[in-house]
């Protein structure tokens, strides 16, 4: 069992207020109907062990959270040898390299690289979607009562 508390009806979403992923995904969750946990690690700092549970859980490890090519990660790792409470350090001192936030439902994680990607919680998809011929337009209605549409 992990540190980080899990229920089904709620989403917990870890994010750096300086990622417009996060700002964007926000929007998706809001519109939700469940209850939401919102955890700026700019302003709640984590715990080794939260870092190591969010970073299994999207089946990477904690330096995979970060992103490595932003310009205040470049300062902070050029020339080093890092080991993972090193990269607690770096994520909790300088959060802006949270590369992906993470969202949780119940024991369920998911790095979020695109906004959209938060819908992958509410059970929405396309698959009743017929893709319309040149020139035609999309049509968005449900084709059965069992199709499952945000509204």
């Amino acid at each position: 069992m992990g540190v980080i508390a899990q229920d089904n009806k709620q989403m917990n979403f870890y994010y750096s207020e300086d990622s417009s992923i996060a700002k964007q995904a926000l929007g998706y969750l809001e519109a939700s109907d469940k209850k939401i946990q919102l955890i700026n690690i700019n302003e709640t700092k984590l715990t080794g062990t939260q870092w190591a549970e969010l970073s299994q859980g999207v089946g990477t490890t904690i330096d995979g959270l970060i992103s490595k090519d932003h310009p205040s990660a470049k300062d902070v790792i050029k020339d080093g040898d890092f080991d993972e409470h090193d990269w607690i350090d770096i994520l909790n001192n300088c959060p802006q390299v949270f590369e992906y936030p993470v969202a949780m439902n119940g024991s369920s994680f998911l790095l979020v690289k695109t906004p959209s990607d938060i819908l992958k919680f509410y059970g929405v998809d396309s698959p009743a979607l017929n893709k319309p011929k040149l020139g035609e337009e999309q049509d968005t209605k449900p084709a059965s009562k069992n199709d499952n549409y945000i509204e």
